[in-house]
């Protein structure tokens, strides 16, 4: 088995905040990860979940699995070149991150180390605002290389978290000028969404 160094979370909907204590309560824990079972081992507490595959990409490796509760979440593995780089850069053995179905929900980030190499690193914590960074960012990619499907989904994506988080998209790097395309294409959105979009000017 390794041992599991927490990381980083990324937590932007604060209902999955007992999610987040969860996993993070698993910090040090002794783990055993295959494409088929997560487990955890921790003084009293052994847990085994179950992996269904769901996808892969280029970068990552993609499982299914449930809480007691039944509550549904992902496990995040890297793949190739994604996994060598995060290998090396974390001197570990393996990577992997937990979190929500939910790509604006939470993920919890781990290193695995070997057994004995327990680590306390400095955690990175992220939130909405990363988030709305990146949601802006892979809009405006989407845009310049002109995958409209991408950038459709991309941007409600953006509207429903600013809307959600309150925060001011002109503020956000690039935030203005995609305020302005979405202003300018506005009938290609639903109705509360023109409504949000109308709200930034």
């Amino acid at each position: 088995m390794l041992r599991a160094n927490l990381i980083q979370i990324f937590l932007t909907d604060y209902s999955y905040e007992n999610r987040v204590d969860f996993f993070k309560g698993l910090n040090h824990s002794l783990v055993l990860l295959s494409d088929e079972e997560l487990t955890f081992s921790k003084e009293k507490i052994n847990l085994k979940f179950t992996l269904n595959y769901l996808e892969e990409d280029v970068f990552t490796k993609t499982f299914l699995s449930e809480f007691e509760d039944g509550a549904p979440f992902r496990v995040i593995r890297p793949i190739g070149v994604s996994k060598e780089i995060s290998v090396l850069q974390y001197n570990a053995k393996d990577v992997f991150s937990a979190g929500s179905t939910n790509p604006d929900g939470y993920s919890v980030s781990f290193i695995l180390t070997d057994e004995n190499d327990i680590r306390n690193n400095e955690i990175v914590v992220k939130g909405i605002e990363e988030q709305l960074q990146n949601l802006v960012a892979g809009a405006m990619m989407a845009l310049q290389n002109n995958l409209q499907n991408d950038f459709y989904n991309i941007s409600r994506r953006l509207i429903s978290s600013i809307k959600r988080s309150d925060k001011d998209i002109h503020q956000i790097p690039n935030g203005s000028m995609l305020a302005r395309i979405l202003r300018d294409t506005s009938h290609q959105y639903d109705e509360i969404e023109q409504r949000i979009i109308a709200s930034w000017f």
